[in-house]
């Protein structure tokens, strides 16, 4: 990571207390890893991501930014800050506007926008390979019992994974809903 006109990140970055890594059977045959956490506002809504998180002095990227940063083949991820906090991010010539905490505001696609492939039909060998040649997939639960549906302006039990889906979407196609750090 770069930082641009740095003030202090960890005045503004979303602080982690602590970490839990992938099975290690994961981690050794993945590029890299990304955070997946994201936070509710007041009202259990989840309608910002972070993009980063701050751990023990270091930079980490979240799910959505780091799968962006490996697609393009970015090495330098750069980040800009004003007098009021962060203002965006830069991948090579790709800039993603934040919020002054780093967060991407999630412009939501509506839900279930995205194709869901059954985990047992994978298992079972009933999904063609080919069709998922060159797709970007994100593996992730919207079963209940797991805990990781969420509030969004869509539904009160959205997949947390879609959440990632959507953000990532937002990145690639530069659809962002932002406001400029100075209307604080």
């Amino acid at each position: 990571f770069i930082e641009k006109d740095k003030q202090d990140f960890n005045d503004y970055i979303q602080k982690a207390l602590g970490y839990t890594t992938n099975l290690p059977i994961l981690s050794k045959n993945s590029y890299s890893s990304g955070s997946f956490n994201m936070f509710s506002d007041s009202d259990g809504v989840v309608r910002y991501v972070p993009m980063l998180f701050s751990y023990d002095g270091t930079l980490y990227p979240s799910l959505s930014l780091e799968m962006v940063r490996a697609m393009l083949g970015v090495r330098i991820v750069e980040i800009y800050y004003d007098e009021n906090g962060v203002v965006g991010i830069k991948l090579g010539n790709l800039e993603i506007p934040t919020d002054r905490y780093g967060r991407v505001f999630v412009n939501y696609r509506g839900e279930k926008s995205y194709r869901y492939i059954s985990a047992v039909d994978v298992y079972e060998n009933r999904v063609d390979k080919n069709e998922l040649e060159g797709k970007i997939l994100f593996f992730g639960t919207s079963a209940s019992g797991l805990l990781d549906l969420r509030s969004t302006p869509f539904s009160s039990v959205f997949p947390g994974v879609e959440i990632h889906a959507n953000v990532l979407d937002n990145i690639i196609n530069g659809e962002f809903i932002s406001s400029p750090s100075y209307l604080l």
